[in-house]
């Protein structure tokens, strides 16, 4: 097999290239119209409710953040409307 001496892998030049950026959005300009919701999983450890998830809603312009226990990922939609019924109040 030869070699040139001035061939570049394809790989290898894909791989400097600079990736775009994430499209950016504004931020919120009052609460809560922009709220940011993430679902985490406890693995093999149960708490002593047997809750298996935990959510938490972070609002966009006070950054004030709630979290939740959760048994299952059917729940999240229930304590969403949890979290905007105290938010609003």
């Amino acid at each position: 097999m030869i070699f040139k001496n001035n061939h570049k892998c394809e790989i290898c030049v894909e791989s400097k290239f600079k990736k775009p950026s994430f499209q950016t959005i504004e931020r919120s300009i009052e609460p809560p119209n922009l709220i940011h919701l993430d679902i985490g999983d406890f693995k093999f450890v149960q708490t002593r409710g047997k809750n298996k998830y935990s959510s938490s809603f972070i609002d966009d312009f006070t950054r004030y953040c709630y979290s939740y226990l959760l048994g299952s990922k059917n729940e999240a939609f229930k304590m969403f409307k949890h979290y905007k019924n105290e938010v609003e109040n």
